[in-house]
């Protein structure tokens, strides 16, 4: 069942694919999702001034130490 929908999900790729190149589908596809949704931003910019982001700080490197694990005895 599984290798039946990775077939038809490779041949749909393929259809869509076949006249014009995905990445020209894709932008059609967000050109008219931004078409379709309203404007949320304001027409004037904001009065007030944005802060700048603060200077990340700076975090250790966690130390990688080797696995250690109990030796059986030979024999047991």
């Amino acid at each position: 069942m599984r290798l039946l929908v990775e077939i038809l999900i490779v041949g749909v790729l393929i259809y869509l694919a076949w006249d014009m190149p995905l990445k020209q589908r894709a932008d059609q596809v967000q050109a008219a999702v931004r078409a379709a949704m309203p404007s949320k931003q304001p027409a004037t910019p904001p009065q007030e001034p944005v802060m700048a982001p603060a200077a990340p700080t700076s975090t250790p490197i966690p130390r990688l130490r080797p696995i250690q694990r109990a030796t059986v005895p030979p024999g047991a």
